[in-house]
């Protein structure tokens, strides 16, 4: 059970991390964080994330618009979706469609997401259980 604790308590260390970093990232890099649903970014605020953020399945929109009007407004754009295979594909076509566009993509923030979980969750809003 002291373990666990432990572990809990190193993963919620790493999420702050990354968090306050994203929130760097927004502030100094004027970046936009991309997720995929409402509850994803319910999970983001709710870690302390103050930045802008869209969600794509949300904004109502299909892809492209959403890469327009982030191309009007930012200069980089952090892929956080889900880690399953829905939020791969959908990560691979965001980032060829932004790239396209002269944006510069950056998806580490996913995969270092991922490795904090250690596979123990496969959606960006599951990091809510952590909090």
């Amino acid at each position: 059970m002291q373990r666990r604790k432990q572990d809990l308590v190193e993963i919620r260390v790493k999420i702050a991390e990354l968090v306050r970093e994203l929130n760097v990232e927004a502030a100094q890099n004027d970046a936009v964080v991309i997720v995929e649903g409402k509850r994803d970014v319910k999970a983001l605020r709710e870690a302390g994330y103050s930045g802008p953020l869209i969600s794509v399945q949300s904004s109502g929109i299909g892809i492209e618009k959403v890469a327009e009007m982030i191309e009007a407004q930012h200069k980089k754009v952090i892929l956080l979706v889900d880690f399953d295979h829905h939020g791969g594909k959908l990560a691979g076509r965001l980032k060829r469609i932004l790239e396209y566009d002269g944006l510069t993509v950056d998806d580490t923030y996913r995969e270092n997401l991922f490795n904090i979980f250690e596979g123990g969750t496969r959606e960006v809003e599951g990091l809510r259980r952590y909090l």
